[in-house]
């Protein structure tokens, strides 16, 4: 399949067209998208890549040129979109490709997207904080300016979720979710637009695109939940099953040599708290033996 889209797309189309907002299986669908054939984007794109995010925050902040911020997914062979800030083109996208498809990517109901949203780590400490912090030193990126970028994303749906939450907010913010939802529905043709919870599976997105159901089981994906055993197990299920992305490589290397090296630390220390023990008993052990001669 992957094949074919390449092919498909190499005549200077795009692929795909994601608008759906943050914690509606953005993770979820970009990992079947790769089993797809396509390569798409993701919010941690921006985080490793500082051109990137400094191009996007122009164009979805600041009312910049959608061009400079379109070549830039280009550029590294990106031909799908997924998260924001580039959910915040669908509109500029779909005028651009007018033939390419797009997928609203939704939750059961705004309550729940709410919930999801509010149950994320959005001021990290920590372990999360420093490999974070690691990361962004590892790839150039600044790390004191992404805080901002992130409240800037979300203010573009009427939220903020670095601050308390209170009724007033949380109106808002669904209200938000629930407009961004219908004016998509209201300006992209219903023959053009799939909108798509994935708990759905392969069946309704994969007819959509017009390609075959995968045998593979549809993933499911979250490394922001806060129970970091439940992390690392889906980035080993990703491994098994290739559905790691290269931006999510990118976060692996570093935070491996990050971890790596305290582990290695820790052995070190280990080993030679243990040699200093077995000496002081040698010591004593040789003292008595001394002893017991001289006696």
């Amino acid at each position: 399949i992957g094949m074919l889209l390449d092919f498909a797309h190499a005549d200077g189309g795009f692929g795909l067209i994601g608008a759906g907002l943050p914690c509606t299986g953005t993770q979820s669908f970009v990992a079947a998208l790769k089993k797809l054939g396509y390569r798409s984007s993701h919010g941690l794109d921006t985080f490793l890549n500082q051109t990137m995010r400094d191009t996007w925050s122009a164009y979805a902040h600041g009312g910049g040129p959608f061009e400079p911020a379109l070549k830039t997914i280009l550029d590294v062979g990106m031909n799908a979109t997924n998260d924001v800030p580039f959910a915040f083109a669908w509109k500029d996208l779909a005028e651009r490709y007018p033939d390419t498809k797009v997928v609203l990517t939704v939750r059961d109901s705004a309550e729940k997207w709410y919930s999801s949203m509010s149950s994320k780590t959005h001021n990290p400490g920590g372990a999360v904080l420093m490999t974070m912090q690691f990361n962004a030193w590892y790839w150039g990126s600044d790390m004191d300016s992404y805080a901002g970028f992130l409240e800037n994303n979300q203010r573009r749906y009427g939220c903020n979720f670095r601050v308390p939450q209170t009724p007033q907010l949380r109106e808002k913010c669904i209200q938000g979710y629930t407009d961004h939802i219908e004016e998509v529905k209201r300006t992209i043709s219903p023959e053009r637009l799939l909108v798509y919870n994935v708990k759905e599976g392969w069946e309704p997105l994969c007819k959509f695109l017009e390609v075959p159901v995968p045998t593979l089981k549809f993933p499911k994906r979250d490394i922001t939940k806060p129970n970091p055993n439940e992390t690392w197990a889906q980035l080993w299920q990703d491994i098994q099953d290739d559905a790691i992305t290269d931006s999510m490589w990118m976060v692996l290397k570093p935070t491996m040599i990050l971890w790596g090296s305290f582990w290695l630390f820790g052995c070190c220390v280990c080993c030679c708290l243990c040699r200093c023990f077995c000496r002081c008993l040698c010591g004593r052990s040789n003292a008595s033996a001394k002893a017991g001669k001289s006696d």
